[in-house]
């Protein structure tokens, strides 16, 4: 399937921000951690989170070139950020919330937030002219 990570990335935001809608307790999950403490106020968080996935969703549905490359890079940022996390995670040997882990148990547990953002890179490197039309793909 086409573009597998940004439909990844935005069913990944869709769920966050769900969930979001319902609780602030994921405002402590790891992915979820540094982007609240970017967008510090938890509707405007929710909002970017759907807004950034439906344009990335569009882009991907009705490809027009750099507009479309443009509407895929906000969810590259968040997907960096939560990256970023992540990797600062595994570097401290303990969660968000203090609970301390092996690395390698770090790794294991959140390393689908690393290879999303790394996967979805390749979306934007990849970014190439088919038939006349703008492509988004990821090989």
């Amino acid at each position: 399937m086409k573009n597998t990570a940004v439909w990844m990335a935005s069913t990944l935001h869709l769920f966050w921000a769900g969930l979001l809608i319902f609780d602030t307790a994921p405002e402590r999950v790891t992915g979820l951690n540094l982007l609240h403490q970017v967008f510090p106020n938890r509707q405007l968080l929710i909002i970017v989170l759907i807004s950034f996935s439906i344009l990335a969703i569009r882009a991907v549905y009705r490809p027009d070139g750099v507009k479309s490359l443009m509407m895929i890079l906000p969810q590259q940022f968040l997907l960096v950020i939560a990256a970023i996390a992540v990797i600062q995670t595994i570097a401290l040997g303990h969660f968000a919330d203090g609970v301390m882990r092996p690395r390698t148990f770090l790794a294991a547990d959140k390393a689908s937030v690393v290879l999303i953002a790394l996967f979805h890179s390749f979306v934007l490197l990849n970014f190439h002219k088919m038939k006349g039309n703008h492509d988004i793909s990821i090989i």
